[in-house]
């Protein structure tokens, strides 16, 4: 007997990317440890973002849309001497705990071990180099999780 498989999409606006964004890092973090070139994650904004940032920081080889689907987005996995770059993601904020940090302490996270991204009102999603490398003023926002390289 076949079986069915049921895939029960429940959309709330203000949960919907952080459950989108929890399934992109799980699913580049099962390719990585697959040895795959490539992995399929659901299109958003929210993932297009992220994924602009981790290709910028040398992560990721690239991405593209699906030429099947352009629902979906065809991340490129980057290793060096047959290591993946990334050893995890670690998602801080989830659907039902939203973790939101203010400025100052925004400057204690940046001295700890690997990436860490934030979702801010007045630079949208950025990593915590994005505030090491400039002069832009140091803003407070949402944990969103860390990269550990």
């Amino acid at each position: 007997m076949g079986r069915i498989i049921f895939l029960a999409w429940v959309v709330v606006v203000g949960n919907f990317k952080m459950f989108l964004l929890g399934d992109m890092l799980a699913r580049i973090q099962n390719g990585l440890r697959l040895r795959r070139h490539s992995v399929l994650v659901l299109r958003s904004r929210v993932c297009l973002e992220v994924l602009k940032i981790l290709y910028a920081d040398g992560f990721i080889n690239g991405y593209a849309v699906s030429e099947k689907n352009a629902n979906y987005l065809v991340v490129f996995l980057k290793y060096i001497d047959n290591q993946p770059i990334i050893r995890k993601f670690k998602l801080i904020s989830t659907p039902s705990r939203h973790l939101f940090v203010s400025s100052k302490k925004v400057q204690k996270v940046l001295m700890k071990e690997g990436l860490y991204f934030l979702s801010t009102n007045k630079y949208g999603i950025i990593p915590t180099t994005f505030f090491r490398d400039s002069s832009f003023q140091i803003a407070g926002g949402e944990l969103l999780f860390q990269v550990i390289f």
